[in-house]
């Protein structure tokens, strides 16, 4: 009878001690759940910073890319003539297409509306050049060398970089022009604020590959400018070549230019977003 007490008794203990593992268990578990999402978060905390209030949660947001034509709205592809005749191309005609869209655009405007996405933003809507550049109500990234991006430089505050017609970007704070060459292009990233505090992206380049430029750069090196500006205007300018498939961009001028304890403190971001350049000594 003894025995049997004994054998209850020990039953009863692992049960209790099966019970509390699996509660501790489950309680770690949570803590480190916890913990993960305070780091992704916090992660996020220098690129919500940089897109202001375009990453704020359930923000809605306007995305403009300029929509072209041609009259008769007729447009033309190169096809293979035939599996016969190898390397023979024929040219084929398409009717009724009302508008087309640069693919490089269009390219980094999905980028752009992905990351806006994994930020949190509301809904982002493709907007009309044509129709809509007047509205300054919402949070607006605008896609590509258009109207609505040089009204964004005149309008926003600050004003640090303007467009030269027909290829060059020049700034209106320092003596910098940059123009392009042969081969060559130059692609802007500008961040600026409206007197209604909407905030308001552009990226474009002169050419298709200065946009690209821009587009790959700000997602590749988000947290360092986060980190470097502490989310106020800035405007920074990229030579993209425009041989390359996918322009990365490497930066040539950024204004205005970090406070000192930024660039000490985060002097790896510093040097990072130069690249192989390295920061300038001045």
């Amino acid at each position: 009878m003894l025995a049997f007490f004994w054998v209850l008794a020990d039953e009863s203990l692992t049960k209790e001690a099966i019970l509390g593992v699996i509660a501790g268990a489950a309680i770690s578990a949570a803590i480190g759940l916890l913990w993960f999402e305070i780091w992704r978060q916090r992660g996020r905390g220098p690129a919500r910073r940089l897109l202001g209030r375009l990453g704020a949660d359930r923000a809605p947001v306007g995305v403009f890319v300029r929509q072209m034509f041609v009259p008769g709205n007729e447009f033309f592809s190169k096809d293979p003539e035939s599996q016969a005749m190898s390397g023979s191309v024929a040219v084929r005609k398409w009717t009724n297409i009302p508008e087309v869209y640069d693919s490089a655009e269009v390219r980094a405007a999905t980028e752009l509306i992905h990351l806006l996405g994994q930020m949190g933003s509301g809904s982002v809507t493709i907007k009309s050049v044509e129709k809509e550049s007047g509205r300054w109500t919402e949070d607006t990234v605008s896609i590509g060398p258009h109207y609505k991006s040089f009204a964004i430089l005149d309008t926003c505050e600050p004003k640090l970089i303007a467009f030269r017609n027909p290829d060059a970007f020049r700034s209106l704070v320092t003596r910098d022009v940059f123009e392009t060459k042969s081969g060559s292009d130059f692609g802007l990233i500008y961040k600026g604020q409206h007197a209604n505090r909407h905030t308001f992206l552009v990226l474009m380049g002169i050419g298709s590959a200065g946009t690209v430029a821009a587009s790959n750069y700000l997602k590749s090196n988000l947290t360092a400018l986060g980190n470097l500006t502490g989310g106020k205007p800035f405007a920074a300018i990229l030579a993209a070549d425009m041989n390359a498939a996918t322009p990365p961009g490497a930066l040539r001028w950024l204004y205005p230019k970090p406070s000192w304890w930024r660039r000490l403190l985060f002097r790896n971001d510093w040097k990072a977003i130069w690249g192989r350049s390295g920061p300038p000594t001045s």
